[in-house]
């Protein structure tokens, strides 16, 4: 704590104001969908768990000055899909299995964390994350979440109506038997890394 002397024997404690909190504008739409790609992978063991070229999302945000960045806006579906394949199904690396892609447990929140006005980019994190990856072919069922069996996180990347995803503490929490084990076992680390275009493009996030 700092101190200041103002006379022979008196001191005067001088605490720091509290910064303020950062306030975050939205404007451009309420509704906001995507279209793109996620790529899910075991970084642990190095394998590409799905690969989802023809994906979606659908989300909501509240438009006004002054909003905080905390539930800034909800992801309120998600779906993956591979070019070429059946409706919900992706394609599980090079082996040409399909794996079918679920999101658990919408919606999901965006959260605002940082804004850079040079580059026009708006990062925050999505949380409450959970995914479910089964493979019909060898009955693998993969369950991602946070470690420990908790919701997960993912970083985002706004600039211009290009949306990304990635890093995040996304861990395979339940692997059923069936799973060949040189591919994925409980407490491997998994990215799920995307590029999504965003509509209305006219959708901004920015601070102050």
């Amino acid at each position: 704590m700092a101190a200041c002397v103002v006379g022979a024997g008196s001191v005067v404690g001088l605490a720091a104001a509290p910064a303020a909190a950062a306030t975050w504008t939205v404007s451009g739409g309420t509704a906001a969908s995507g279209h793109g790609r996620t790529d899910f992978k075991n970084t642990t063991a190095g394998v590409t768990l799905a690969t989802c070229r023809d994906s979606s999302f659908t989300s909501s945000f509240t438009n006004g000055v002054g909003l905080p960045g905390a539930g800034i806006g909800q992801m309120l579906t998600w779906s993956f899909h591979e070019t070429g394949l059946p409706a919900g199904l992706c394609t599980a690396g090079p082996t040409g299995f399909t794996v079918s892609v679920v999101a658990i447990g919408l919606p999901y929140v965006f959260n605002a964390v940082g804004y850079n006005a040079i580059s026009q980019t708006t990062t925050g994190t999505l949380t409450g994350l959970r995914f479910s990856l089964n493979s019909p072919a060898d009955n693998c069922v993969v369950t991602v979440g946070g470690p420990g069996g908790t919701t997960g996180t993912l970083n985002w990347s706004l600039q211009g109506n290009q949306l990304t995803f990635s890093g995040g503490n996304l861990t395979a929490y339940s692997v059923s038997s069936s799973c060949d084990p040189t591919a994925i076992n409980g407490g491997d680390s998994i990215s799920a890394n995307g590029t999504y275009t965003v509509s209305p493009s006219t959708l901004k996030i920015t601070s102050p």
